[in-house]
């Protein structure tokens, strides 16, 4: 069976990819523009782009804005855990890991998918743990460690999620399992 319908036959099997492009981009009725969803935020820099640039335009340091957006991509993306584990079986101690360049963006490896919503959540506990941490950049990892347990920063950022469509609709189809269409 072919990868995709190249025909005029009907098509059984459709790409989920392709589907969920297409409820981006369509603009017709009952289209998710049509009912003024904000769309969610597909970028490998969405941490450095809403976290990073807004803190540096209200005036903080741009390297404290960039380890504040950087512990809470690890936290989010799940990348700090994994990163420790391997620390730990290399001998290495978090402080022999370098900091993030001051003009270097807060990046992932590949492309993630956030709302707006989540992305301003995440901003204000930036900015909290960076007055709370008086921009420390040590006492800002700590901050945003002990206000970010977990369980607790999935639960606040799922609730964050049911606030605007594009969340609830765009970003979570981006992780669903489309069998029902008969793809995988």
């Amino acid at each position: 069976m072919p990868s995709a319908c190249r025909s005029e036959a009907p098509c059984g099997r459709l790409s989920s990819q392709c589907l969920k492009r297409h409820w981006r981009v369509y603009d017709g009725e009952n289209s998710l523009k049509s009912i003024e969803a904000p769309e969610s935020i597909r970028s490998r820099v969405s941490f450095d782009r809403f976290i990073v640039h807004p803190l540096v335009n209200e005036s903080v340091n741009e390297h404290v804005a960039r380890v504040a957006a950087q512990k809470l991509q690890d936290k989010v993306v799940g990348s700090e855990a994994k990163r420790e584990k391997a620390d730990k079986r290399g001998g290495k101690k978090r402080s022999d890991q370098p900091a993030p360049a001051e003009d270097k963006p807060v990046m992932t490896a590949q492309v993630t998918v956030i709302g707006k919503p989540e992305l301003e959540y995440l901003c204000q506990l930036a900015r909290e743990a960076i007055k709370a941490g008086n921009g420390v950049p040590e006492k800002i990892a700590k901050e945003i460690d002990d206000r970010t347990d977990e369980k607790e920063l999935k639960k606040n950022l799922k609730e964050r999620r049911g606030t605007a469509v594009s969340s609830t609709v765009d970003a979570d189809w981006a992780h669903r399992d489309c069998s029902w269409l008969g793809s995988s």
